[in-house]
């Protein structure tokens, strides 16, 4: 059983590390290295054979006591099945913008959106390079407005569907209650595109009626169909 002298007297030398055992704490560990001391939890999540570890933080920041209590509140937590370093990782995947737009592919897009690839490839190749850090709930405005222009500079067209994309995902967050506001409101496009008024010559209709009759006649209808009514 640790006592408060006993912690602040271990030492260990060299790239030798200790890892001492509290009894009275089940799973508290202290790890002393020659330069600093650091508490952790060790435990198996329910229906798992891997142990885990759970960080505390630095002795003499936290004492000895206040290990044990963060211990005694991490044990109860296992006990009614949960996994405090699984908690931990989705708080802080959930915080930044990589972590809120991975959810919102997982979540939402791929159940939901039959293109979600798409959708997921713009976020991974032009959002989360840039922003992918960015704590979700604190991403502003003007740094999404930012980073349109760039994507604009290089691909005009490819700027719009980020802003559309990354509009749909904040509005989702919203609505789930993981962001409090879309930052993409209010934006505008950064490039006005233009409907495409290509329509086929007189001779371009001919070749293709002709080129129908090939066709078994469920597809020379159909085909033929389309072409009439535009």
């Amino acid at each position: 059983m640790l006592t408060d002298a006993q912690v602040r007297s271990f030492k260990a030398d060299g790239a030798s590390r200790l890892m001492i055992y509290d009894a009275k704490a089940q799973g508290l560990c202290l790890r002393v290295s020659a330069s600093s001391k650091s508490w952790s939890f060790i435990y198996r999540p329910k229906g798992s054979a891997k142990q885990r570890r759970y960080t505390i933080g630095d002795y003499p920041s936290w004492s000895l006591a206040q290990a044990r209590e963060k211990t005694f509140a991490l044990r109860r937590t296992v006990q009614e099945g949960g996994d405090p370093v699984a908690a931990a990782q989705e708080r802080i995947a959930a915080l930044t913008v990589a972590g809120f737009l991975e959810r919102y592919i997982e979540r939402y897009a791929k159940k939901k959106l039959r293109s979600w690839r798409d959708y997921e490839g713009l976020l991974k190749r032009d959002v989360i390079p840039a922003l992918g850090q960015r704590r979700a709930e604190e991403l502003t405005r003007a740094e999404v407005a930012n980073l349109l222009d760039k994507i604009a500079a290089r691909a005009p067209v490819v700027g719009n569907r980020v802003l559309n994309t990354l509009s749909a995902a904040y509005s989702w967050g919203v609505s789930e209650g993981l962001v409090p506001l879309n930052p993409v409101t209010g934006l505008k496009r950064r490039h006005e595109e233009t409907p495409k008024d290509r329509y086929l010559s007189d001779a371009e209709i001919v070749a293709f009626w002709k080129a129908t009759e090939a066709a078994a006649p469920a597809y020379r209808d159909a085909f033929r169909l389309i072409l009439l009514t535009g």
